[in-house]
């Protein structure tokens, strides 16, 4: 099985785990690490509890 890590969850760490995760399929993992206490810190909080819906 393929397995990717992703590093930084911001706008582009959570569209490119969401988006290796959909091309993967079945076939492998994406693992994604941050290192702050939230994704997408900038953020509002609608925007990053939407952001925490599609990486989980």
């Amino acid at each position: 099985p393929i397995q990717v890590a992703i590093v930084g969850l911001g706008y582009s760490g959570v569209e490119l785990a969401a988006t290796i995760s959909e091309r993967l399929k079945n076939t492998g993992t994406v693992k994604a690490i941050n290192f702050q206490t939230t994704i997408c810190p900038n953020a509002p909080p609608g925007n990053r509890e939407a952001a925490l819906k599609v990486i989980t």
